[in-house]
């Protein structure tokens, strides 16, 4: 019988009790690794969403891409940026910061939903 469940091994012992010829260990094999199977088969299985890398890369390369053009914007024609706006050039690294700071925080709260789940899921193992 298989030791490490109980309650599988009473089941089979009660199922097998009323019968004429006690079985085999051979067919008290294959009943407990059918049962077992069958036990595995009723599992739950979650998958866990993992952060998608494209996602991060792409939020990453349109920052990216704005900072640059932004760069390039003001090395091309520093003289219409002038006289755009000044306080344009001054709130330009404020608005940069606070972009930043967005995308960090968004970057770390997905992070720490990922890391949440995964912890959770040793946890259940």
């Amino acid at each position: 019988m298989n030791a490490e469940d109980p309650k599988i091994d009473k089941l089979t012992r009660e199922l097998l009790q009323g019968t004429a010829e006690q079985p085999s260990s051979l067919l008290m094999g294959r009943i407990l690794s059918a049962v077992m199977k069958e036990k595995k088969l009723n599992q739950k299985i979650t998958m866990q969403k993992l952060p998608s890398l494209n996602g991060l890369a792409g939020i990453l390369l349109v920052y990216l891409v704005l900072a640059l053009g932004a760069i390039y914007f003001l090395f091309m024609n520093p003289a219409e940026i002038e006289l755009l706006s000044p306080e344009l050039m001054q709130a330009f690294p404020i608005f940069l910061t606070f972009a930043a700071g967005i995308s960090f925080f968004f970057l770390f709260g997905q992070l720490d939903k990922w890391l949440q789940k995964r912890m959770k899921s040793k946890e259940h193992d």
